[in-house]
């Protein structure tokens, strides 16, 4: 019980920090067909029961095709995607019967801190995710240390640490939410959500 309570208030949290954007559909057609979003927005598919939306690679969308990729899957008949579901970048997606019909579109989400795109990505670890006490921070070694902050979304910096290859960091003195982080190396930068609870 304890576990769904904290589930619902984190939704709730992660919610009311950005703006909410509706998606809906005119015959096979996503209105609008791109959305551009702040991180931490929400957006809500309005549409048929016809109609699902599940993101696709940008080849397969060019293509007019169906094969879904990790991402957000709104149902048929519509529903929410949530802030964590949408990181900076263009998210394409379509309508799984409709997409040979070109019914598609792409939500482009923006960084409110200003962090670059990601560039390191596949170097980088933040765990666990969500988060109680303590995160931890790893990534493959080079000669020069990294840069690890922390924000909260509105983007305001609430931490800064210097790290060598691993590191855990105490958050337990942070409120329970939805916090965004840079990491930065050798001048490439990767970026991400962590969910505190």
């Amino acid at each position: 019980m304890k576990t769904i309570l904290l589930s619902f208030l984190l939704v709730l949290s992660t919610l009311s920090y950005g703006k909410k954007w509706t998606i809906t559909n005119s015959g096979n057609t996503f209105t609008p067909s791109t959305l551009t979003i702040d991180i931490g927005d929400t957006v809500y598919f309005s549409i048929g029961a016809y109609h699902n939306a599940v993101t696709v690679s940008e080849n397969t969308w060019n293509a007019n095709g169906n094969a879904e990729i990790p991402g957000f899957s709104v149902p048929y008949a519509g529903g929410m995607v949530l802030p964590t579901n949408l990181t900076a970048g263009t998210h394409f997606y379509v309508c799984t019967p409709h997409a040979m019909y070109g019914m598609k579109g792409k939500i482009i989400v923006q960084s409110t801190t200003g962090i670059p795109e990601n560039e390191i990505a596949e170097t980088v670890s933040v765990y666990p995710n969500p988060a109680k006490d303590n995160i931890h921070v790893k990534f493959i070694g080079k000669s020069e240390p990294a840069i690890f902050k922390l924000y909260d979304s509105t983007g305001k910096m609430l931490l800064q640490r210097e790290l060598l290859t691993e590191d855990e960091i105490p958050v337990n003195n942070l409120t329970r939410g939805l916090f965004l982080y840079s990491f930065q190396q050798e001048g490439k930068t990767t970026k991400g959500k962590l969910i505190l609870e």
